[in-house]
């Protein structure tokens, strides 16, 4: 039971899926208030971007090697 409970939580709180569940969060509120909708879209899009160009990955592995 644990071990399943943590799986799900470790994917739902990963930063990649963190930034897809912002995007999701903002399209669904851009419904109803449309300036908050879009700055969710705009950061969960802005997060993918530079976790994906920049070599963030490396430069939080370096202290721990």
């Amino acid at each position: 039971m644990f071990h399943a409970a943590s799986k799900i939580l470790f994917f739902n709180f990963q930063p990649s899926s963190l930034a897809v569940i912002a995007i999701a969060a903002g399209l669904i509120l851009a419904r109803a208030d449309r300036r908050s909708g879009l700055r969710l879209i705009a950061i969960g899009f802005a997060w993918i971007v530079l976790a994906g160009f920049l070599p963030l990955g490396n430069a939080l592995v370096l202290p721990l090697e």
